[in-house]
């Protein structure tokens, strides 16, 4: 037990912090990464974000398609000058 927690407990922490890249190094001696080092010092959780975006282009213009096709709604700009 530490602190009241049960050992498979605290080992679950540590993989999952060290899995989301807040904590390195072995069983012996574990540290902050920067990036954990800068969530302690800013309380504040930072993430990787990984967005995936599809845009369709006019096969005969060679450009991309306007607003007519949902990208205004999306909340992206599309600009068909050349």
């Amino acid at each position: 037990m530490f602190l009241g927690v049960s050992e498979h407990m605290v080992d679950r922490v540590l993989r999952f912090l060290g899995g989301i890249g807040r904590l390195e190094g072995s069983a012996d001696a574990l540290s902050l990464t920067e990036r954990g080092l800068r969530s302690v010092r800013d309380d504040r959780r930072y993430t990787e974000k990984q967005e995936r975006l599809r845009l369709y282009f006019d096969g005969v213009r060679c450009g991309p398609l306007g607003t007519a096709h949902g990208y205004e709604s999306a909340g992206i700009a599309v600009s068909t000058s050349a």
